[in-house]
């Protein structure tokens, strides 16, 4: 699992980028601020959490997640279980929902927790409609930024070592998976449709090129 330790300034990690690397940055910056009126925003408490939530879901499944019915709110059971989570985050301090907005328009959001001076990455989404003005690149880059900035050891992006995800970590952390399965027929029927899953999502992650 990818992740990017916090030591030293945030200079210090983009001087650490390759300077074509560095160009793009400023690049695709600049190409977002031509095309209006930039904002970014950090939720943390409950506010108008319900509307908020409903936005980032919206963003997520306007991309391949929606058409895949693999969004958040794709399925009920999903929505709800981000819901609840990110509700009793709040209620602790350790959401942080977070939106790039153009002219008001949400077109990229992480939905992150922050806790013991680590930052956790748990869904992120953007508008395909906006591919070119690269807005959860430069979400990703505000938020690597904010981690910096207040101090924390760390940023974890969870799940897999994707490609886009090492584009930024160049860090692993090694994840263990323990499944128990009972001794029975059910057990075994239970057991081979994981693998089956696992397989198949395997193989359409390979066809789009996602790891």
């Amino acid at each position: 699992s990818p992740f990017v330790p916090l030591a030293g300034t945030w200079e210090e990690y983009l001087a650490s980028l390759s300077g074509h690397r560095r160009s793009e940055l400023r690049r695709r910056r600049r190409r977002l601020a031509d095309a209006g009126a930039v904002s970014y925003e950090v939720h943390r408490g409950p506010g108008d959490l319900c509307g908020l939530l409903t936005e980032a879901f919206a963003v997520e499944a306007s991309g391949w997640k929606g058409k895949n019915g693999t969004a958040m709110a794709s399925a009920p059971g999903t929505a709800r279980f981000y819901r609840e989570v990110a509700a009793w985050a709040a209620e602790r301090d350790w959401l942080r929902l977070a939106f790039l907005r153009l002219d008001g328009r949400p077109l990229a959001f992480d939905l992150a927790l922050e806790q013991g001076g680590r930052h956790y990455l748990l869904k992120t989404g953007y508008d395909p409609a906006f591919t070119s003005l690269s807005p959860g690149f430069l979400l990703r880059l505000h938020m690597l930024e904010q981690a910096f900035r207040t101090g924390l050891q760390s940023y974890e992006f969870c799940g897999a070592a994707e490609p886009w995800k090492r584009e930024w970590a160049s860090q692993t952390r090694p994840v263990m998976l323990i499944e128990a399965y009972a001794p029975s027929a059910a057990g075994t029927l239970c057991r081979s449709a994981d693998r089956l899953h696992r397989f198949v999502r395997t193989r359409v992650r390979r066809r789009r090129g996602e790891g």
